[in-house]
């Protein structure tokens, strides 16, 4: 049996305030093609479809032509989607009665009363039965009402006396109830923040909520019974310990730290019961590139007039540029004013342009040395010079004189 593997969509995600719909329908129509191209038994989706609980109506008919197009290209393929911690458990359950006649298993909300098990997906292939496991993102709260209070008070008192999460705790216990048979091929599919168990770190992302200690931390010890489990929750694609323990990551960057990471489609194979799944990989292509740029401004000019496309912008006829996300890092000691409009003339995404030379090193120096400041015009001041190159002028300064006097006063 042969499934793909994709997880964290963020449907609707900006980037230093752009809006990313754009790229994620041309990397949401590169995988429908590699689907209809590979036609795999199933297709799962681990979490994070959108970027916000309530999603915007773009974001919403973006996911809604994707599952439309997989169904209608792809109809024996099955596709089971789970909510991840940025999703509205109970807007991605909507309509999932409907959508599973349709060969589509959506799980948003996590178990709630003693009866609840994990939902889960049988299917068949010449080996027999797989079983395939929804356990959308919980929060020990949320699983309160599946126990006892006494049990619940009891894996409160474990978490504290063993120096395990509560996290953890709960998702033992909730493994230990289900009839989890070993001659069967098992998949689970999971939005929770895994670790290898012997100290290992996963590799983490700029793009990532990151929360602080060990608070929601689960070994991968406790995956054991899986013949894979297919992971969301990380941005950037690894294993967790084994192999078949797996982190697919986004589908394309959503941060500068995601520069040099290769985007893919993850896709398994699973053989004979108690055989190894096999993993291999697809490559995704994004609309834009994440870049991180360095140089004079005439540098980062002339980079552009090499690499860049022809422009068709209105004011830009004739004119080469490029078209990636990028950070630009400018290096002449004195850079002139206007820096943003002359290079916004080569490079359509500006994400944020900063500056590393004498006059910077020597004030982040004092800043260091003197400590921040409690005159806020003087912080704006420096502020400006660092992002324009170039001190304020005197109506500029004026301007936000007035401002600072009106938001002191309770005015703005």
């Amino acid at each position: 049996m042969k499934f793909f593997h994709i997880s964290d969509l963020h449907i609707g995600k900006q980037l230093y305030g752009y809006s990313l719909l754009e790229d994620q329908v041309y990397v949401l129509e590169q995988i429908l093609k590699e689907a209809q191209k590979e036609k795999p038994d199933a297709l799962l989706i681990t979490g994070d479809i959108y970027d916000k609980p309530v999603p915007g109506a773009e974001a919403v008919a973006v996911f809604d032509r994707f599952l439309t197009g997989l169904s209608r290209s792809c109809p024996a393929m099955q596709i089971m989607v789970i909510a991840g911690n940025h999703d509205a458990a109970r807007r991605i359950d909507y309509a999932g009665d409907i959508l599973c006649q349709h060969g589509i298993h959506i799980v948003g909300t996590p178990l709630q009363r003693p009866e609840d098990q994990i939902r889960r997906v049988t299917m068949e292939d010449v080996h027999g039965a797989v079983d395939f496991y929804l356990l959308p993102f919980f929060k020990p709260g949320n699983l309160r009402g599946v126990f006892t209070e006494e049990e619940n008070t009891c894996y409160v008192n474990r978490a504290k006396e063993e120096g395990r999460s509560e996290y953890e705790i709960y998702l033992e216990a909730l493994l230990g109830r289900e009839d989890l048979d070993a001659s069967r091929r098992k998949v689970l599919l999971t939005h929770q923040f895994f670790v290898p168990g012997d100290g290992e770190k996963p590799e983490r992302t700029e793009s990532e909520i990151i929360t602080v200690g060990t608070l929601d931390h689960i070994s991968a010890h406790l995956l054991s019974a899986f013949d894979y489990v297919a992971m969301g929750h990380l941005h950037r694609p690894q294993k967790c310990g084994r192999e078949n323990i797996r982190y697919c990551g986004t589908p394309m960057p959503y941060s500068l730290s995601e520069e040099k990471d290769h985007k893919s489609i993850t896709v398994v194979t699973l053989g004979l019961p108690g055989q190894e799944a096999q993993v291999e990989t697809i490559a995704l292509t994004p609309l834009r590139r994440v870049r991180k740029l360095r140089g004079s401004v005439k540098e980062l000019i002339a980079l552009a007039q090499q690499e860049g496309k022809m422009s068709d912008q209105p004011g830009k006829a004739g004119q080469k540029e490029i078209n990636d996300y990028v950070s630009l890092v400018v290096t002449d000691e004195e850079p002139g004013r206007y820096v943003r409009e002359q290079l916004g003339m080569y490079y359509s995404h500006i994400l944020e342009i900063r500056f590393d030379n004498r006059f910077m090193q020597s004030l982040m120096e004092d800043q260091l040395s003197e400590g921040l400041s409690e005159d806020y015009f003087e912080m704006f001041r420096s502020f400006y010079e660092m992002r324009n190159g170039a001190g304020m002028s005197g109506e500029e300064a004026e301007i936000f004189a007035k401002l600072l006097d009106e938001t002191k006063g309770g005015e703005a």
